[in-house]
């Protein structure tokens, strides 16, 4: 049986990547492997927070004193300590009990999502995250998936968001994979020879909320500001400037990795490189 307890799946928005995670994960399961399969923006995902406020034990106590009663027990009940930050899963309390936050409340939280930090600080928060799944992961007998979080989310808050150097975004990454190593990891990158193609399918595809919300965090963060992005056009060349970094970044991971083709968007080519690049680098047959 295969060493490899980790498969990492990127690509660039509208590339294929949830499909070509869910395939693998279904085509490990055929070949009788226990599988873990997260995809992006999972609420359970097991090495990154989504919508998870990170605070420090005074702006917690500041939360608490504006929940009502009930509110607070529930804050209290979910919240955990790292690190010396607490940690509040607000999205996943706001699903399980079905009730919205107050809009005075969700702001307060989500000016401290774990995605608001600044860069230095949400790189040590999600390094840790990504040390303690590592650590849990050697004792597991599955293989988990994930879909685009290891290059994506570095990529997003380093360049995106805060128009960091190429230097420093790699070193985030090569900061993840230094404590997945024991997993022997294999990154599957989906790439697309037309960034505009891709995109542009994906505004067709995707729900109006999506595509506004794209283009404006794209546009209106660090990198877009200083690039003078603007509406769709814009967009898509940050999106083809983030392509060439995150090409760069993958050519230089000393790690186990396949690139798939999907410009295409054929999907009986793209299961067949999946059988072949699984056959090769974790079957072995």
């Amino acid at each position: 049986m295969t060493t490899t307890k980790l498969i990492l799946v990127e690509g660039l928005p509208g590339a294929g990547k949830s499909t070509t995670a869910q395939l693998a994960g279904k085509l490990l399961a055929e070949q009788g492997y226990k599988v873990r399969l997260f995809l992006e923006g999972g609420p359970d995902h097991p090495a990154d927070y989504e919508a998870t406020a990170c605070m420090t034990a005074d702006e917690y106590a500041r939360l608490l004193h504006v929940c009502s009663g009930e509110q607070r027990e529930i804050v209290e009940e979910a919240a955990f300590k790292c690190g010396g930050e607490i940690f509040i899963p607000y999205g996943s309390i706001e699903r399980k009990t079905g009730k919205p936050w107050s809009e005075d409340i969700r702001q307060l939280l989500a000016e401290k999502d774990v995605y608001e930090l600044p860069l230095a600080q949400n790189r040590r928060v999600i390094a840790n995250r990504w040390r303690r799944f590592s650590e849990v992961a050697q004792q597991d007998d599955a293989v988990t998936v994930f879909e685009c979080c290891f290059i994506q989310n570095p990529v997003t808050m380093g360049m995106i968001k805060y128009g960091a150097s190429a230097k420093d975004v790699n070193a985030y990454v090569i900061e993840l994979l230094e404590s997945i190593l024991p997993l022997d990891p294999l990154l599957i990158y989906v790439g697309q020879r037309d960034v505009e193609f891709t995109f542009r399918k994906a505004l067709q595809e995707r729900p109006g909320e999506w595509s506004e919300g794209f283009i404006r965090y794209y546009n209106e963060q660090g990198y877009g500001k200083a690039h003078g992005a603007s509406g769709v056009e814009g967009t898509i060349r940050v999106l083809e400037a983030r392509a060439e970094l995150e090409r760069s970044i993958v050519e230089g991971l000393a790690m186990d990795k396949a690139y798939i083709d999907n410009s295409a968007y054929d999907p009986g080519q793209a299961e067949q490189e999946l059988r072949t690049i699984i056959e090769k680098h974790i079957t072995g047959s």
